[in-house]
């Protein structure tokens, strides 16, 4: 068996100060819908409560203390005081959760080393003014995941990556996320600087119609050409995500309308369309995509598909058909001015309950990235 032999052993005391108990900042103001971790600016912080209560949605991490969960409802400048049990020691923060009253959008970026010489702007594609900008020599860490929110009501902008290095690292990331709700979320960009393989700019547009948008809508029968831009819809009901009812016979029928002020600047659509089972799509009377529904949408027609859970599933299309030997012809989906577009959901029983809602966005002619998941 080892053994040691001291001669002599000292006991000493660490004379490191007792850590300070705050956070990075006196003052937060916060997004409905924004992810929040705020965590203190120093360690050993383990057990904390706060008065008053933090607001709906956030709450005291244990182990660290961190603010953490997500801003759920407007909150007017609210004072907090947060006490750590261990040391008693108390601070003071003040918090506002304010509405996003165009599109809000989450920005994450996964650094490696040389953080600081990485960075990126976004910028408004009518005028190059600057919307948010993470300039060089930022102090974001290396190894350590940064994320911010953003408010953007311009309808088309573009996000520049840049560096004062070759390229930025290996795995190192911007990923940009539309935010539909606390719970759900939709990834538009990931982008990374590496000019001899793709661009360092990506052109982006805001949705032409928004999560949670008001839908015609009509249950359990299918009008004669309801699809079509000419169709009546005096008879159609309005509601929205929440709120539709469910049919009785499976067969939901929703109609849209959006925007185009210059075709010229628009090239193609991304739909984002919340659900579980079968979906045919129209455009301006066109049929342009469908999945999991065999031939003309009637009120017996039954879904062949099924996913294992309900989700928003994406699909970009091209502002007109492809020639074809049997349509040679190509056909324009999208035109200046009103669009309708036109969604019919079809279950695989006769009961379907209503859990639809759908997303529009515009991509311009300059290149961007496109996410198939349907």
């Amino acid at each position: 068996r080892a053994s040691i032999q001291l001669n002599e052993i000292q006991f000493m005391v660490c004379n490191r100060p007792s850590p300070i108990f705050e956070y990075p900042s006196i003052s937060y103001t916060l997004y409905v819908n924004q992810q929040v971790k705020i965590a203190p600016t120093e360690y050993g912080f383990t057990s904390c409560f706060a008065d008053p209560p933090l607001p709906n949605g956030l709450s005291l991490e244990l182990g660290t203390c961190s603010i953490i969960g997500v801003a759920r409802a407007p909150l007017s400048e609210t004072s907090f005081t947060i006490t750590n049990t261990e040391s008693e020691s108390t601070t003071v923060i003040t918090l506002e959760v304010v509405e996003c009253a165009s599109s809000l959008y989450k920005m994450v970026r996964t650094y490696q080393t040389w953080a600081i010489r990485e960075f990126f702007s976004i910028q408004d594609t009518q005028n190059d003014n600057v919307i948010f900008e993470v300039e060089q020599g930022h102090n974001a860490k290396p190894g350590v995941e940064w994320m911010d929110y953003v408010c953007i009501d311009q309808d088309a902008f573009y996000v520049r990556v840049n560096s004062t290095l070759e390229k930025w690292k290996r795995n190192s990331y911007l990923y940009l996320y539309y935010t539909i709700s606390a719970d759900d979320e939709e990834m538009v960009l990931k982008a990374r600087y590496d000019p001899l393989v793709v661009d360092d700019v990506y052109y982006l547009r805001r949705p032409s119609i928004a999560a949670s948008s008001n839908w015609l809508y009509k249950m359990d029968t299918v009008p004669s050409n309801w699809y079509s831009e000419s169709a009546s819809t005096a008879d159609w009901s309005v509601g929205a995500k929440g709120s539709f009812p469910s049919s009785a016979s499976g067969i939901q029928l929703y109609r849209q309308s959006f925007s185009i002020d210059s075709i010229s600047d628009v090239k193609g659509v991304i739909l984002s369309i919340r659900y579980k089972y079968g979906c045919v799509v129209y455009l301006n009377g066109a049929e342009v995509w469908r999945n999991g529904v065999d031939g003309d949408v009637a009120v017996d027609s039954v879904s062949t598909n099924e996913y294992d859970e309900l989700r928003y599933r994406i699909v970009s299309l091209p502002g007109r058909s492809v020639p074809t030997s049997e349509s040679p012809t190509p056909v324009d989906y999208l035109k200046q001015g009103t669009n309708v577009i036109a969604i019919a959901l079809v279950s695989p029983s006769t009961a379907l309950e209503s859990t639809f809602d759908a997303m529009v966005r515009l991509m311009p002619t300059e290149s961007e990235s496109h996410i198939w998941d349907y």
